[in-house]
């Protein structure tokens, strides 16, 4: 993936998306990584790009994907959601800024993206997904739990509305706790909130 940004005043999709990440980090830049070959020219990867913040204060990379809704022009027939009506996210732990940034979330988010556009899944939070090992690296994460970003909330755009569906990693035991319902995934939530209050995923919990 390249780092070209490809927002334009053309695309009132994008320019939600950059809106409600201003909330959140104002005038900083993020970096932002973009497809070699875009989707609808044959390529791979059907996200259009995906912007990374580094929240130093909280210590955590945010990454936010731009394709899951439509960013310039209405395409569905549907009037009330944008595209499939949310937006990847995913916070990473990261108690240091690193010279270099991690890069298999991009992979992973690209990958999750297409999984939605060939299956035609609608997620919604609190539904979980087994995602294998996040990253190539050794990773106690075997599972995915979705649940509403609180830090961005919901949108609308000129294409209807959509959530930022953020993806909270979950260990092995915990994942198969809350799919055979002996964890409520709730509860389980409200509680990790007290101590993680931004749901960021730790790839190497216990």
């Amino acid at each position: 993936m390249n780092t070209k940004n490809n927002s334009s005043e053309n695309s009132p999709g994008w320019n939600a998306i950059d809106k409600a990440l201003e909330k959140i980090y104002g005038s900083k830049e993020p970096e932002h990584f973009a497809p070699d070959v875009p989707w609808n020219l044959g390529g791979n990867d059907p996200l259009e790009g995906i912007s990374v913040y580094y929240d130093d204060k909280n210590g955590f990379y945010h990454y936010v994907t731009y394709g899951l809704t439509e960013l310039h022009h209405k395409e569905s027939e549907n009037t009330e959601f944008s595209g499939w009506g949310f937006e990847f996210t995913l916070k990473i732990k990261s108690d240091l800024r690193l010279e270099i940034t991690p890069k298999w979330p991009l992979n992973f988010l690209q990958q999750l993206a297409t999984i939605v556009f060939n299956k035609q899944l609608s997620l919604k939070p609190y539904q979980t997904l087994s995602s294998g090992p996040m990253t190539e690296e050794s990773s106690t994460i075997e599972g995915i739990l979705l649940i509403q970003d609180r830090q961005l909330g919901s949108c609308i755009s000129p294409f209807g509305k959509f959530i930022f569906l953020q993806l909270f990693g979950l260990t092995e035991k915990e994942y198969e706790g809350i799919t055979e319902k002996s964890i409520d995934r709730r509860e389980f939530i409200e509680k990790e909130k007290l101590t993680n209050q931004f749901l960021i995923t730790d790839i190497n919990r216990v």
